[in-house]
């Protein structure tokens, strides 16, 4: 997502009272290392081939994929995005982690 804190900025927003936004993200490790699983050698291979390029094509963008943002970014961007805390959801995919975001 080229501008993540604008779009939950937005999401907030559009909340009632007592809402919250669920986030979908890459099941990733909180921070890559060499060699990584091979989720996280998938995810860093995307980012690289699809997420950064994009990112560096407009000066508005977040340049922040697998492979540039150390950690997961997600806290952050929730932060920034005026919503202060988030929990992740006990739900078990293999390729997704599931994030609720509560204002």
């Amino acid at each position: 997502m080229p501008r993540p804190v604008e779009v939950l900025a937005a999401a907030r927003a559009l909340l009632a009272d007592g809402g919250s936004v669920v986030v979908a993200d890459e099941y990733v490790e909180d921070s890559f290392s060499a060699p990584g699983s091979y989720r996280d050698r998938y995810a860093y291979g995307w980012s690289v081939v699809s997420c950064l390029p994009r990112g560096n094509g407009r000066s508005t963008d977040r340049r922040d994929g697998r492979g540039h943002a150390p950690g997961h970014p997600s806290r952050r961007y929730a932060n920034r995005g005026r919503i202060p805390d988030m929990e992740v959801l006990p739900i078990d995919t293999r390729y997704f982690r599931l994030y609720r975001l509560i204002p």
